[in-house]
Parts: C-alpha cells; sequence; structure tokens
C-alpha cells in the first residue's frame, strides 16, 4: 500500500539556524515557514499546493485552479492568502 504525498509551498523569508552544542541540528522559522507547513497540510493527496505569492514567480508556466486552502485549514484563512493547486506544466523545462 502506498500513501500519496501532501505538497504545500510558500514564498517568503525564513530564519535559518544551527541549534546545540554537542550534537548540532539545523533548523529553520519565520511566518512563512509556518505558513508554508500549513499549505501542506491544507493540501490534498497527489497535488501541489501554492500560495499567491508564490504564483506570481512561476512566470506563467503551470496551469493552476483555486486552491481554497483558507476552507480546510485556519493559519491559512487566518492569513488572508489565495492558494491554488497546479494543475498542468505550460512550459517544459528543457535540459541541455
Amino acid at each position: 500500500m502506498f500513501s500519496l504525498l501532501l505538497t504545500g509551498i510558500h514564498t517568503g523569508s525564513v530564519l535559518a539556524g544551527v541549534l546545540g552544542q554537542k550534537q548540532w541540528q539545523f533548523d529553520v522559522y519565520s511566518r512563512d515557514v509556518e505558513l508554508a507547513n500549513k499549505m501542506e497540510s491544507a493540501g490534498l493527496p497527489g497535488r501541489v499546493h501554492i500560495s499567491e505569492k508564490t504564483l506570481s514567480f512561476l512566470d506563467g508556466e503551470f496551469e493552476v485552479t483555486d486552491g481554497d486552502g483558507a476552507s480546510r485549514e485556519e493559519v491559512v484563512r487566518l492569513s488572508g492568502i489565495k492558494t491554488y493547486f497546479i494543475t498542468k506544466i505550460i512550459k517544459p523545462v528543457i535540459i541541455d
């Protein structure tokens, strides 16, 4: 049996750091990191859930539909952001 991946992507700022003295641990923090985490929770299996800010950086390379993340996750609703699901690649990446 397998399960489908939940993916949430938001674009923003982060604060990164290393914690500990003997056993180091790397972590990232910020409101934007928390929002990306909650977008993952508000996603649907097998779909890529993105914020409007992330969509603005994608230069029309993907077709999207309304993600309605606010109906599934309170933090997304309270942030007031619009979310989308990527449905189709319009401009495929060509690697030489």
